[in-house]
């Protein structure tokens, strides 16, 4: 008799109650919403961050191949500098989500087709977009300017800036994603020293 009571005991202290289980589920459902919601977060910081690192390195992109660019045909001290374009829409003031890296051929700090070699088309696709571009002093472009352009000529690694017909010593891009929480941005100093922040 005390042989079956022994066994009916050990068979009923195994496995979990109800109530055990739905403590069990609620924890699992508490840890995969932190999950969830922490890789979305994670997610649109490293695609701001992926986004920032590119625009320096087509930045720095320019700026070495404006300092090894090749002399002109016609005149051997003139050297094409090598740019970057950043349009804007005039519509939304903003920046559209594409950067154009072009030979200046005739050295008008603009990108235009029939003129200039055209190096690569950048697109961004991405949830991140810059925000600004304004110089040291925190002026942005005028709201008539469609282009800033960013070019290096040989030999010095000084940056070349016009937003529209005005050029700046220095610049600072700022890329934001769409809840504006966190920003990093790009300094571009008159030296040519290009910093990522």
């Amino acid at each position: 008799m005390k042989r079956c009571m022994q066994s009916e005991k050990q068979n009923q202290s195994t496995g979990f109650t109800l109530v055990e289980f739905i403590v069990i589920i609620s924890i699992f459902a508490i840890i995969a919403t932190v999950s969830l919601f922490n890789s979305g977060s994670f997610n649109r910081h490293t695609a701001m961050q992926n986004l920032t690192h590119d625009i320096a390195l087509v930045i720095r992109q320019a700026q070495n191949y404006g300092m090894g660019s090749t002399a002109s045909d016609i005149d051997a001290n003139n050297r094409y500098p090598i740019a970057v374009q950043f349009q804007r829409d005039l519509g939304n003031n903003k920046f559209l989500s594409e950067m154009i890296l072009f030979r200046d051929m005739n050295q008008s700090a603009q990108y235009e087709e029939n003129n200039d070699m055209l190096l690569d088309r950048i697109t961004f696709r991405s949830p991140s977009y810059i925000f600004t571009i304004e110089n040291g002093n925190g002026s942005t472009c005028e709201d008539s300017d469609q282009f800033l352009t960013i070019g290096f000529q040989r030999p010095l690694p000084d940056p070349r800036i016009f937003c529209g017909s005005n050029q700046w010593n220095d610049m600072i891009v700022t890329i934001s994603n769409n809840d504006n929480a966190n920003q990093k941005t790009i300094t571009v100093q008159p030296t040519g020293l290009i910093s990522v922040d």
